[in-house]
């Protein structure tokens, strides 16, 4: 199981990672089991300067075990992941961390899919296709601090 757990997350904090101190940094974690959607993310969401990609997973436990370890701002989520499917590992986040707040994305459109989510306690649900269109406009409303520190 040890051997496992090493592979299925990652805390972002190798040299070739850019990590930061700076707390005015959104500290993310991403689960998605497709790597380069895990990197197409990551770039995405850290383009803007303001969030910091902290920890990375491949399926449901290793973004529980990711989140227990840096305690994120946000856990990003996909909903269809292996082992454990991310509607439950945002369960088990926000009952074990309730102030990270958890966005979950698919590539399903499904609406009732969006309404699942809000159920299992995530905090918002976006489309992967609009992800990198909307995902700022859902970080505002997740985080209001980002727009005040914008207009400043």
């Amino acid at each position: 199981m040890a051997t496992y757990a090493k592979t299925c997350y990652e805390v972002v904090n190798a040299p070739n990672h850019r990590v930061s101190k700076d707390p005015a940094k959104l500290r993310v974690l991403i689960a998605d089991d497709a790597p380069t959607m895990l990197d197409a993310m990551s770039w995405t969401i850290e383009r803007g300067g303001d969030v910091e990609v902290v920890a990375t997973a491949s399926n449901g436990i290793g973004a529980i075990r990711a989140a227990q370890q840096v305690a994120p701002d946000l856990a990003i989520l996909d909903v269809n992941m292996p082992v454990m499917n991310g509607l439950e590992a945002a369960l088990h986040i926000k009952r074990r961390i309730p102030e990270t707040k958890v966005l979950m994305v698919s590539a399903d459109e499904d609406p009732e899919l969006g309404l699942a989510a809000l159920a299992c306690g995530a905090d918002g649900f976006i489309c992967k296709r609009d992800l990198s269109a909307n995902y700022k406009d859902h970080l505002v409303r997740l985080f209001p601090r980002l727009a005040i520190a914008k207009t400043v």
